[in-house]
């Protein structure tokens, strides 16, 4: 994982221990890293597949 993604996954984190009160707000959050967490996957695959091609 690249710094970009490690700092957002912290901002997360963080962010999900001061809302651990409201479950809506954690669930959201963790909707939210899941879907960040794909798209990284996804370019990277994106981004290897198209190296090998080359």
């Amino acid at each position: 994982m690249d710094d970009f993604v490690l700092s957002h996954f912290n901002g997360c984190f963080n962010f999900n221990n001061q809302a651990r009160k409201n479950n809506d707000t954690v669930h959201k959050i963790k909707a939210l890293a899941v879907v960040g967490f794909l798209i990284h996957s996804i370019k990277n695959a994106a981004y290897e597949s198209n190296f090998a091609l080359n």
